[in-house]
């Protein structure tokens, strides 16, 4: 039976149906074949011997066949769902760097950026003015998409400026925490990106009425600048993590020219 259930689901689609019958019916048979061998000093051999053996064979050997292409076929079914996921990310190119990302970047007004974060954030009057005279050396560059969004910070050090990754990376989790305070976890450690030492922070937290959200946060510094790169999407949303390592991973500096659009330079891949 379990043989013609796999059978006929493998003509009509019904794989996953047709999996868990096979398995249901495989195991019926199975237990039946080993309470059949149990009852042969009861009831002696005759009539049990043989079915029960031809029973437990022939289900232990359907059992061999159908975990190995179940295991296949649950793996194919994750790297299908990670490809649509991953699919197709883009190289973008931003003054002074090129990542992969879900959807076009574009360049965002700081200021603008700055106002609205002070409706957010309880920040004293000395903290604002402090962030105002900061923003004038940042250029931010975002993308918002209906599940992933993606927000690049670029910078401008000064000399003899005293900014460590340590600090702003205790920084992002604060200012995160204060806008998103439901279960909120944080967890940071050191990283490589593109030869320079750097910051990974993955931070997840419990959005106001919605699901929980998870954001993987990078910070590097490549002298005369400090980028500031975030992802953020649901915390369940399949190879969400793996994809960020891979647009981490992708990341590279280049020089910065004063004729590159701020955006908008994409190549799909």
């Amino acid at each position: 039976m379990a043989v013609v259930v796999v059978m006929l689901t493998g003509q009509i689609g019904a794989k996953v149906i047709g999996d868990r019958i096979s398995f249901c019916l495989m195991s019926i048979g199975a237990v039946a074949g080993i309470l059949a061998l149990a009852c042969i000093p009861k009831y002696g051999k005759a009539n049990l011997l043989g079915p029960a053996c031809v029973g437990v064979l022939i289900n232990g050997l359907l059992f061999a066949i159908w975990i190995p292409n179940y295991l296949q076929a649950r793996h194919n079914v994750i790297a299908a769902r990670e490809h649509d996921v991953g699919a197709g990310w883009q190289l973008s190119r931003i003054p002074g760097l090129e990542l992969l990302v879900p959807l076009p970047l574009t360049n965002v007004d700081s200021i603008a950026a700055l106002r609205h974060a002070e409706t957010n954030l309880h920040l004293s009057a000395e903290q604002i003015a402090k962030a105002e005279e900061s923003i004038k050396r940042v250029q931010l560059y975002s993308a918002r998409g209906p599940r992933i969004s993606v927000d690049v910070n670029r910078h401008s050090l000064l000399a003899g400026e005293d900014l460590t990754m340590d600090a702003q990376a205790k920084q992002m989790a604060n200012m995160m925490q204060q806008q998103f305070p439901n279960e909120f976890r944080v967890d940071t450690r050191d990283a490589e990106i593109a030869g320079l030492p750097a910051k990974r922070l993955t931070i997840q937290f419990q959005m106001q009425g919605e699901e929980k959200a998870r954001a993987e946060c990078l910070i590097v510094f490549n002298q005369p600048y400090m980028w500031q790169i975030q992802f953020l999407g649901p915390a369940n949303l399949p190879a969400f993590a793996e994809n960020v390592a891979r647009s981490f991973s992708s990341l590279h500096f280049t020089p910065i020219s004063t004729n590159m659009p701020d955006s908008k330079n994409q190549q799909r891949l």
